[in-house]
């Protein structure tokens, strides 16, 4: 079974909440509905302090780990034949297969096999399929 090179870090950043503006004076105003404010005198748009924040680059999530699973720190590759399989020969420790829902069971069998050959994970093996190979 391999293991993922990228591992998601364990800092899990808590999700910041973007009040709208003015949204505590006036209650036809939602207060998660985020909309950009751009009034030429608006002090949140000219980034005064105390004034909110907006949302920009520094709240977002880190790109090595932007689209890893959390469990195993793979990203997800969906799958719908075998010659998908080959693309990911060299990949084993980046991505996981997932195999996608429309498959038949005589096709899913031979994207288990195949992956088992290039020692690549798939995230759903379970199942029918699984209990015949084991």
């Amino acid at each position: 079974m391999p293991k993922a090179n990228i591992r998601p870090s364990t800092i899990n950043k808590k999700k910041r909440e973007f009040p709208r503006w003015q949204s505590n004076r006036f209650l036809r105003i939602s207060k998660t509905g985020w909309r950009r404010p751009k009034g030429i005198d608006n002090p949140l748009r000219r980034g005064f302090r105390n004034k909110g924040i907006m949302p920009n680059l520094r709240f977002r999530t880190a790109n090595a780990t932007k689209f890893a699973d959390k469990k195993n720190g793979f990203i997800h590759f969906k799958v719908t034949n075998v010659a998908d399989v080959d693309a990911l020969l060299m990949h084993n420790r980046k991505y996981a297969v997932e195999i996608g829902s429309s498959v038949g069971r005589a096709l899913k069998t031979k994207i288990i096999q195949r992956c088992r050959e290039l020692d690549l994970h798939v995230t759903n093996a379970r199942g029918l399929v699984a209990e015949e190979h084991e």
